[in-house]
């Protein structure tokens, strides 16, 4: 028998219901998708660090295939709360060594706050191109900025799935004085930072930005294409 242990780990500035779970599965990953091995139990969620375990046989993992964790958080009927934006690859050689998980907010559960007119800009309908599209590889994902002026939207999306996406308006824009620029929105768990600098894009293109895009589980590194 094998044990996969570890723990997975989630930023929030609300409150989760009181009957909260996490679970986590072990998942062969195919051509044609992924396939569930294993699962852990529910696990109650007793503050931002939740530990976990899953028992399987070795039998069950031969050799040559590829495995991943894929952990979430659950609420009331099942409902997603968290997720990984991506799953995190294991070896039978992972059982002797902790997983850690970062599980991001379910675009369901946290939902942005409406726009604050404050005549200083229009809210951006979110139709056409984006001024700034920023990205990033393993894992996939991309920012968009929309509008002008000091109050911008910004739309991200992580995995290439999409299995999160989050729309924020009333998103700040602030130019350091080292040339940084600095995108945060009111809600406080966003953030994207873009500085010059040479930046290798997919299929050989090259760009003169680098991004940091900054959630409340982890901070995400690509190349940013756009005027900041």
């Amino acid at each position: 028998m094998l044990s996969f242990t570890g723990e997975a780990k989630y930023r929030s500035l609300r409150h989760l219901p009181e009957r909260a779970i996490l679970r986590v599965r072990l998942v062969e990953r195919t051509a044609h998708g992924e396939r569930t091995l294993a699962e852990s139990p529910a696990i109650p969620i007793k503050g931002k660090t939740v530990p976990f375990e899953i028992k399987v046989l070795e039998s069950v993992l031969p050799p040559g295939h590829r495995y991943a964790l894929r952990g979430q958080i659950e609420g009331k009927h099942g409902r997603i709360l968290f997720k990984q934006p991506a799953a995190a690859p294991v070896t039978a050689a992972a059982v002797n060594h902790p997983v850690t998980l970062w599980l991001v907010s379910d675009s369901s559960f946290v939902r942005p706050k409406s726009h604050i007119a404050t005549g200083k800009a229009p809210a951006h309908s979110g139709r056409g191109p984006a001024n700034l599209r920023a990205s990033g590889r393993n894992p996939y994902w991309i920012a968009k900025i929309y509008g002008v002026g000091k109050v911008r939207q910004l739309s991200i999306q992580l995995g290439y799935q999409g299995l999160v996406r989050q729309d924020f308006d009333d998103v700040r824009r602030q130019r350091l004085h080292s040339g940084i620029v600095v995108y945060s929105s009111r809600d406080g768990w966003v953030r994207l930072t873009i500085r010059a600098g040479k930046c290798r894009l997919a299929k050989g293109r090259k760009s003169v930005w680098r991004a940091w895009l900054e959630t409340t589980a982890a901070t995400y590194r690509g190349c940013a294409v756009g005027i900041p």
